[in-house]
């Protein structure tokens, strides 16, 4: 009969392929000349059409430290050891702005691309992920601030302000901890905010608690 002709004919199924770990990082990549483009594109976003633009993003993380460094230098902070405040100041605080950079922009980066995203189709972790691009360049202004600071004090001041150890090899891991928890904190509140506008306003709050928090601008013995 006519319906026993019909399945015997071949069929072709067309399902879509499993989401698994190893297939989005594939999409991750065949998209990587795209990230390049979110990437300058949430840069420089939130200081377009501003006086000073791009050098906002070395001017913002310099101004509060010059503060807090000014501050306790002029009334001496009870360290109980022998290093220079701002090398003890800048030594925590380059970590906690990674941190503290990442929530205040990540959370913006869905809510700043939603036109492109309802209009092309690229995988959406890119848009978050494309937000780190603010806090590393600011992490970069204040580490190249923090290595003028340490040959201040090794050409002008006749002394090296830090022991030479091999302790001295764990910064680079502790920068790269404070990264992933920023992004892994920050990608959870960009979710978040596509229903909740109100998270864009309060992490930036929460972060500036969290260094108060933490052993930033006092030492682990005031805690």
């Amino acid at each position: 009969s006519r319906m026993n002709r019909l399945t015997a004919q071949p069929m072709t199924i067309i399902e879509a392929r499993p989401h698994t770990f190893w297939a989005r990082l594939k999409s991750l990549w065949q998209y990587r000349n795209f990230y390049g483009f979110l990437f300058g594109e949430i840069t420089l976003r939130k200081f377009r059409d501003t006086f000073f633009g791009f050098w906002w993003l070395i001017i913002r993380p310099l101004i509060p430290a010059l503060i807090f460094i000014l501050l306790f230098t002029v009334h001496p902070m009870d360290k109980g050891d022998s290093f220079p405040y701002p090398i003890f100041f800048l030594s925590g605080y380059i970590a906690w702005n990674i941190i503290n950079s990442t929530l205040i922009f990540m959370p913006r980066t869905l809510l700043w691309m939603q036109s492109i995203m309802r209009r092309t189709y690229f995988p959406r972790l890119l848009v978050p992920l494309a937000g780190i691009g603010p806090p590393l360049i600011e992490w970069g202004v204040l580490t190249l601030v923090f290595i003028l600071v340490i040959l201040y004090y090794w050409f002008v001041e006749k002394h090296f302000p830090l022991p030479l150890s091999w302790h001295l090899l764990w910064i680079l891991p502790c920068f790269m901890l404070a990264l992933l928890l920023g992004v892994a904190l920050g990608m959870f509140a960009s979710v978040v905010a596509l229903f909740f506008r109100d998270i864009v306003f309060t992490t930036s709050y929460f972060a500036q608690m969290l260094m108060f928090l933490t052993p930033v601008i006092y030492p682990m013995t005031f805690v």
